[in-house]
């Protein structure tokens, strides 16, 4: 399964995104982001996780945010508060 990204809607819903289709948990991001490969995703946002292998771009936007374009062509902002596992990441040469 070649999990692309996951975040919140707008009922509080984990919706994860697989091979171009939509699915939803009813599970925390806390939980999800815990049961996930630290070493292939990255939280970006309280509201997003995103597959790292897949991220193709990183553009500062301002104070410590990010838009994230992954390999599926969608794009993410991330938050200051995620802003140093981003740039740890991107200090390890993996994009």
């Amino acid at each position: 399964m070649a999990v692309s990204y996951t975040h919140l809607d707008v009922y509080k819903r984990q919706e994860l995104h697989v091979n171009g289709r939509s699915y939803l948990l009813r599970e925390t991001m806390a939980s999800l982001e815990q049961r996930l490969d630290p070493a292939k995703f990255i939280r970006i946002h309280r509201s997003r996780i995103v597959q790292s292998k897949g991220i193709l771009e990183l553009r500062s936007i301002e104070n410590r945010e990010f838009t994230v374009k992954l390999s599926d062509g969608s794009e993410h902002r991330s938050s200051r508060t995620y802003a140093d596992r981003l740039e740890r990441w991107l200090s390890s040469g993996r994009i």
